[in-house]
């Protein structure tokens, strides 16, 4: 069922339970609370006139004020339109744009962002609500501003709610942009359940899921959260941002028994000094990916149970693992409900073992994306024949266990051998000194590409490039090894821990054309 059914259901069978959690204030909502809330929320959005399938756009930490936001506009049969909190300027104006929303709910530390905005301004935006105090800001436009709170004191529990169809688009998600512009995705219920469904055992939760999320409402892995929470009846503990060093204090304070890692966060937690409470804390189960190097060891020292999958906000979750998989680096095997497919540049499907495109096929289509938000054109380039084109390198062995390879812009060409980036990347962070490391192609003075590596070292190591070169010597073929090394003080990031490499790439090959 959609979210705020669900909250709606444990409000009359659990009113008191804690459902939201805030981390950084150590605020609680229980279902009731954030049940009537969110009926609030539905009620002020209609004075603001907001209609069925409308776009609010939202932008903002984790938060109860988010999610009561989202089942207000769940309420409205409108679409939870979550936008990057690290968006300014032409960025954010591009988003707001495309999403063509009449209203947002922004957090108040973020209102300079829309100040931020040079060029011409949205022409649909005409409400701002702030989370926290608007001040004595102006927008142009004739855009009036408001103070969440004192909107929300005021409004009447709405009364005359529907409720969502798992067909209807409950949000609009927007692509990470790591490698090119972002893009609206249109989810139904149904693809957003889909997503919560497609990695740890449905059976491995239920009303005693105490759920960690520190990941950002704009991603998937904000949203599912929530809703895995909601679903279960069980309770999800925000953080605004994600800390490596509150993680296990947050941890044993809430008695967190089940959470997600995505990109290098498991990394991060894997390379803190080893400690006596390692294993004396309440986590049980942990969805990740990409996997750890070795499962065993990570299991071992932290005492917990981990699945993994491969999934896209297009495509949904399409594989997923076993308990505590054993096959060095798969994402899992495909998933009942979708038809999967690795082809070469010609659409051909590769043999067992081949590296190639990664296509999906769902068999019930409201599954995945129902489009992309005012964006036909380029939906259309994504399909053929009935497949979707993932943009992912994949491979699958001969007992369908598929491994992640790389994004296709990602793959490098080097001496006539085609050269995954992270399967550089993870020898590179074999390193005891290294924390995290990308790695791009810039372009070789003849033909193809010279391979990159840019390294960010964990805190209080030392490493130089030549060290690192002989370490990776004994590792990696010839033709994989970096030709290039850069020690950096920090990565550039998303919310969710992925290096940005698009940006990266764009640093240096700019640098490389100066330099020529």
């Amino acid at each position: 069922m959609p979210i705020n059914e669900a909250v709606a259901k444990f409000a009359l069978a659990t009113p008191d339970k804690d459902f939201i959690i805030e981390a950084d204030t150590d605020d609680r909502y229980s279902y009731d609370d954030i049940d009537q809330l969110g009926r609030k929320w539905a009620s002020l959005l209609a004075e603001l006139g907001v209609r069925k399938d409308d776009t609010v756009a939202l932008m903002g930490a984790p938060s109860a004020d988010w999610v009561c936001a989202w089942l207000g506009a769940a309420w409205m049969g409108a679409r939870a339109t979550g936008i990057n909190t690290q968006y300014v300027g032409d960025m954010l104006h591009y988003v707001l744009d495309n999403c063509a929303a009449s209203v947002m709910v922004i957090d108040e530390c973020l209102l300079q962002a829309l100040v931020s905005i040079d060029s011409e301004w949205p022409l649909t935006l005409q409400h701002v609500v702030v989370l926290g105090k608007a001040g004595n800001i102006s927008l142009p436009g004739g855009c009036r501003v408001y103070d969440a709170q004192s909107l929300v004191s005021r409004a009447r529990v709405h009364d005359t709610v529907s409720v969502p169809s798992m067909d209807d688009i409950c949000c609009v998600t927007y692509t990470s942009g790591t490698t090119g512009r972002s893009k609206g995705v249109l989810m139904t219920w149904l693809h957003l359940r889909g997503y919560v469904m497609g990695g740890l055992p449905w059976d491995h939760v239920g009303s005693g899921v105490i759920m960690y999320n520190s990941f950002p409402m704009y991603h998937l892995a904000g949203l599912t959260s929530s809703y895995l929470a909601a679903a279960n009846g069980g309770t999800v503990v925000f953080r605004k941002t994600w800390s490596t060093s509150e993680f296990w204090s947050d941890i044993d304070r809430y008695q967190v028994n089940t959470t997600f890692f995505v990109g290098g966060t498991s990394e991060f937690i894997n390379k803190l000094p080893p400690s006596d409470s390692d294993r004396g804390h309440t986590l049980k189960s942990v969805l990740l990916t990409p996997l750890p190097a070795d499962v065993k060891e990570f299991e071992e020292r932290f005492n917990l149970k981990l699945w993994t999958f491969y999934g896209s906000t297009e495509v949904g979750a399409v594989t997923f693992s076993e308990e505590s998989p054993r096959v060095p680096g798969t994402c899992g095997r495909a998933r009942p409900g979708y038809d999967l497919k690795i082809v070469d540049e010609a659409f051909n499907e590769v043999p067992t073992g081949s590296v190639g495109e990664l296509l999906v096929r769902a068999h019930d289509r409201r599954t995945m994306l129902q489009g992309y938000l005012n964006l036909p054109d380029a939906e259309k380039t994504k399909w053929v024949d009935g497949w979707f084109r993932t943009g992912d390198m994949l491979r699958r062995d001969e007992d369908g266990n598929y491994f992640f390879m790389d994004r296709s812009d990602d793959v490098l060409r080097r001496r006539g051998e085609n050269i995954s980036s992270r399967e550089v990347e993870i020898e590179v962070n074999r390193h005891p000194a290294v924390l995290e490391s990308a790695v791009i192609g810039i372009p070789a003075e003849v033909a193809e590409d010279e391979v990159l590596a840019l390294v960010q070292l964990r805190e209080g190591e030392s490493l130089t490039e030549k060290e690192l070169g002989d370490f990776l010597a004994e590792r990696l073929p010839r033709f994989m090894r970096p030709s290039v090394i850069h020690i950096r003080d920090e990565l550039p990031r998303t919310a969710t821990g992925k290096v940005q490499k698009a940006q990266l790439r764009r640093e240096y090959r700019k640098a490389h054309q100066k330099a020529g």
